[in-house]
């Protein structure tokens, strides 16, 4: 539903208005925490209200790449993104590390007051994205409504939001199950964990920057279904290794998921209609709040049989469930082909529409 506002209102003004609001939440949590104030259920609150808001922001982000960034860079446009947000996931270990002992706690909170206040500067920056005038002329639950129904019409882009969906709910707990790794699996505390988390971070980097050069590949099908493959694959390998072996094997499970997400976000907004892409990119983000379904059992059985155990679980049920969803799904087998002539349509169109205005 959130994604239905984003596709309603200026995009650039809901993502305004969202960065200003995490700002704020943040400065305040700053204070309290500052000044000793903070109680657990200030934390409580403050993290829903900050979920609730990057809820706005992630569907408004991935609704404006397309309006500021032309088709044939799109892929590109993604990566970029993608390779911002994991560069961060590099960093930011590091530098709050580094800082927490220096000027404390609180200070680190600041600073990330001051990026959330400079990532306010950088929106202002963008130019305004008025919602279509067809997004304007239906009601709320008919819009929702709108993008459930080509979706369910749509069995290419169905097929790729259920593959999109799978590794929220097998594979990714594994990122909530890092600290137990780094504690009771290999006893490296919390510097490990730091590591353990930039390993990720440099795998997704890469994995962003390799998928920079698949904009005009005639195989993302091909590599969408690889890299989930290999992220599965990677993560078996990464739950039963030692650490030293398990740093290159998260390199290689960032760079695989990075590829396969990217891939498979760029394709479907690729071939789905431009009145529909922000309510169908809504449902596709929507997503990434199931992983919670899988980080609850996930952490209880981690008790029960292990959290190697179930981490190689969840990368065998992520394999089985790419292989099921590429034989339940036959549209995936011609993905290529049918982006190919999306893409020579697109060309056609805008060079019929050029030699009219000559």
């Amino acid at each position: 539903a959130v994604g239905d506002d984003a596709a309603r209102v200026d995009k650039r003004s809901l993502m305004l208005w969202a960065q200003i609001s995490v700002f704020a939440l943040n400065l305040f949590n700053t204070i309290l925490i500052s000044t000793g104030a903070v109680e657990f259920w200030h934390l409580l609150i403050l993290s829903a209200l900050s979920g609730t808001t990057f809820s706005f922001i992630m569907p408004a982000r991935q609704a404006i790449i397309p309006r500021l960034v032309p088709r044939e860079l799109l892929m590109n446009g993604m990566a970029l993104s993608s390779s911002a947000m994991n560069a961060t996931r590099i960093i930011a270990p590091a530098v709050g590390g580094l800082l927490i002992a220096p000027i404390g706690i609180g200070g680190g909170f600041a600073v990330l007051t001051a990026m959330y206040a400079l990532s306010v500067v950088f929106t202002i920056g963008l130019p305004k994205v008025p919602p279509r005038r067809d997004d304007l002329q239906v009601t709320f639950f008919s819009d929702f409504a709108d993008g459930f129904r080509y979706i369910r019409r749509d069995r290419l882009v169905l097929g790729l939001l259920v593959l999109g969906t799978v590794p929220m709910i097998f594979a990714m707990p594994y990122q909530t199950l890092m600290p137990v790794f780094a504690e009771k699996v290999w006893h490296v505390g919390g510097g490990g964990l730091g590591v353990l988390q930039a390993m990720v971070g440099v795998g997704g980097l890469a994995g962003t920057l390799l998928t920079g050069n698949f904009d005009r590949s005639r195989s993302k099908g091909r590599i969408m279904i690889g890299a989930a493959l290999g992220f599965g694959a990677f993560l078996i390998a990464f739950s039963f290794s030692p650490f030293g072996v398990a740093l290159p094997m998260l390199v290689m499970v960032g760079m695989m998921s990075m590829i396969f997400t990217t891939v498979n976000t760029t394709v479907i907004n690729s071939i789905v209609q431009d009145s529909v892409r922000g309510r169908v990119m809504s449902v596709s983000m929507m997503t990434f709040g199931l992983m919670p379904l899988g980080a609850v059992p996930a952490s209880i059985a981690a008790g029960a049989i292990g959290t190697p155990a179930v981490t190689a679980i969840g990368g065998t049920l992520l394999i089985a469930s790419v292989v099921a969803a590429y034989v339940a799904f036959p549209q995936f087998r011609t993905l290529d082909g049918a982006i190919h002539i999306q893409r020579a349509d697109r060309d056609r169109e805008a060079a019929d529409l050029e030699q009219v205005r000559v």
